[in-house]
């Protein structure tokens, strides 16, 4: 359980949040929070990002698919047991929180963002879905691997 970085509050996961190249994040309960902070910080607004804006959620959404699809769902059961109970998975998914949100944001404003999603969704996303659902939990952390990685490459901070 943490705590917002504004107002105190306990939540069991953060709504916003903040971050930076650098690896700074500040975790939010809500969005009055979060832009409560950015204004004493001045920070703007448009930094502020969404809990939800990760490449798996923003793909499924891109599908019509609703928040508790079957994708998201195997998905996040995998993160939340298999790669946060091992220290270095656990970072590894600390970095996507920290660097998924750009990436969305980079794809989403481009023209044929419906279809990289779709592309991501078939060259990626469910084939990491299936690896989960057969029981080889070390495919999938490889293949949502080279998407991230693949992914970080091509919509980093520089480009």
């Amino acid at each position: 359980m943490d705590n917002c970085d504004w107002c105190g509050r306990s939540m069991e996961k953060p709504a916003y949040y903040w971050s930076n190249v650098f690896g700074s994040r500040k975790d939010f309960c809500s969005k009055k929070c979060a832009y409560e902070w950015a204004d004493a910080e001045g920070k703007s607004h448009s930094d502020i990002s969404s809990v939800d804006c990760f490449i798996t959620t923003a793909t499924c959404k891109s599908r019509n698919l609703p928040d508790n699809c079957h994708e998201l769902t195997v998905l996040r059961m995998f993160r939340d047991t298999y790669m946060k109970a091992d220290e270095q998975m656990s970072k590894e998914v600390d970095e996507y929180y920290l660097k998924a949100p750009v990436i969305c944001s980079k794809i989403d404003k481009l023209e044929n963002s419906a279809e990289l999603y779709e592309e991501i969704y078939q060259n990626y996303i469910k084939p990491a879905v299936a690896a989960v659902e057969a029981g080889e939990n070390d495919k999938a952390h490889d293949i949502y691997s080279k998407m991230f990685l693949s992914l970080e490459e091509k919509y980093n901070e520089k480009n």
